[in-house]
């Protein structure tokens, strides 16, 4: 955030999407010194992580903070209470969406016609099963329908959900050691509808390793 040039006493929310330790170990610090924060989870991951300070959320909940409408979105991940976020505000809605081993149609109905989306593109199939590094069932966990989005599934999902509306995407969630940012780039660029809706230089690559 310093990088970005954004103070933290302009953050008014946190929201924990599920307990996996990349997600959370920097709460507790960061609500220590920054207590003006409202956290955002549900009962059953503050139970787990032992964080007291929170606002329980549910699947159902309507939550609006500063004039933006936020649903909750349930996704498939080896986590409890595992969601995505979906943002509204006048006719503009934003989709952020990470941590999950597929989308269900329920999922996809809820993400149309966003104007911006925010998904998961962690692995390259190739990448991942010639890793020699990577034990069979970590792979085997990672490709789950728990798991994560392959670079191959994200673009799949995009084809069903980019339309007119659609004014960018932002690649996360990308692997450190079975991804690449070209790969990634390769695969954006081969969306059906991808050439008719969004010029080139819309869609960022953004390396998120949380």
């Amino acid at each position: 955030m310093h990088d970005l040039n954004i103070d933290l006493i302009n953050v008014n929310a946190i929201f924990i999407t599920h307990s996996h330790t990349d997600h959370i170990k920097g709460l507790e610090v960061l609500f220590k010194n920054n207590n003006h924060i409202d956290v955002y989870m549900a009962s059953e991951v503050a139970k787990s992580i032992g964080f007291d300070e929170y606002i329980d959320v549910d699947f159902n909940d309507d939550i609006t903070i500063g004039g933006i409408d936020i649903k909750l979105m349930p996704t498939s991940h080896d986590a409890i209470k595992s969601f995505g976020l979906i943002f509204s505000c006048e006719d503009k809605k934003f989709t952020h969406v990470t941590d999950t081993g597929y989308l269900s149609s329920g999922n996809i109905d809820l993400m149309k016609k966003s104007s911006g989306y925010l998904i998961e593109s962690n692995y390259d199939d190739e990448m991942i099963m010639s890793n020699t590094r990577y034990p069979f069932m970590t792979k085997k966990r990672i490709m789950s329908n728990q798991g994560h989005l392959s670079n191959k599934q994200c673009d799949m999902y995009l084809n069903d959900l980019i339309c007119d509306s659609t004014n960018y995407i932002l690649y996360a969630h990308l692997s450190e050691n079975n991804n690449l940012p070209s790969i990634v780039r390769k695969y954006a660029e081969e969306i059906d509808v991808y050439t008719n809706v969004l010029p080139a230089n819309t869609t960022e690559v953004i390396n998120y390793v949380w």
